[in-house]
């Protein structure tokens, strides 16, 4: 039984400094390794796009040698499609920016960070 936003919500804002890592392996590429609340949404939320584009977007020249990205995922208000987003910073303009068709992701958005082929909710940080 799928999950509701709900619970997923309430599920991760109780995600505290992650102890533990999980690889997440995509054929062809070069493992990273998720946080406890990345596989959650793996398991949870039907995600594996979102993990599949960071990885193959780690072999872009443009992220080539980034210790730090921030990938925002959010849901268009006028529509059902869906904008993906890369930074380099938290502050900074988005270097990398995705249209994403109908997805069936519950939540309206998500954030997560990449720190040295590490991918993080930032809560646990």
């Amino acid at each position: 039984m799928a999950m509701d936003a709900y619970r997923i919500k309430r599920t991760l804002k109780e995600l505290k400094r992650a102890k533990t890592f999980h690889k997440f392996l995509h054929p062809g590429k070069s493992p990273i390794l998720i946080s406890t609340g990345c596989k959650f949404l793996l398991d949870n939320c039907d995600s594996s796009f979102l993990f599949d584009t960071i990885i193959k977007a780690q072999e872009l020249k443009i992220l080539k040698g980034s210790n730090f990205t921030v990938w925002t995922l959010h849901q268009l208000k006028n529509d059902m499609s869906w904008i993906l987003t890369c930074s380099s910073d938290c502050e900074k303009k988005p270097i990398i920016i995705k249209s994403i068709p109908l997805i069936d992701f519950p939540l309206p958005e998500i954030t997560i960070w990449v720190i040295q082929n590490v991918a993080l909710l930032p809560q646990e940080h």
